[in-house]
C-alpha cells in the first residue's frame, strides 16, 4: 500500500553489502529442489542486470555502504520506479 492506493509490485530489488549478506541471508536460503525454473531465472538475471549499474555505480564498481541498503520497487502498472533506502 502506498499513499493509500493499492499497487501489484512486478519485483522489489535490494542490494547488501556483501559480508552482511554472506553472513545473514545466504545462510537462510535454501536450495530449490528438484526442476530449476529458467524462465525465472532469465527473469531474474534480466532484472538484476537492468538495476544492478543503474543505481548506486561508479562506472563498472558498485557502491554499497556497510549501513545502507538501497531498495528499488517496480509496479506492475508503471515503468518507472520507486527507489528507497534502509539505513541498518
Amino acid at each position: 500500500m502506498v499513499c493509500g492506493k493499492e499497487k501489484e509490485i512486478d519485483y522489489v530489488y535490494i542490494r547488501f553489502y556483501p559480508d552482511w549478506c554472506n553472513e545473514y541471508l545466504i545462510p537462510a536460503i535454501s536450495k530449490p529442489e528438484g526442476y530449476l525454473d529458467e524462465d525465472l531465472l532469465s527473469e531474474a538475471k534480466n532484472i538484476h542486470e537492468e538495476n544492478f549499474k543503474s543505481y548506486m555505480h561508479l562506472n563498472e564498481y558498485p557502491i554499497v555502504r556497510e549501513d545502507y541498503v538501497p531498495i528499488v520497487i517496480k509496479n506492475k502498472d508503471s515503468d518507472q520506479k520507486e527507489r528507497i533506502s534502509y539505513s541498518l
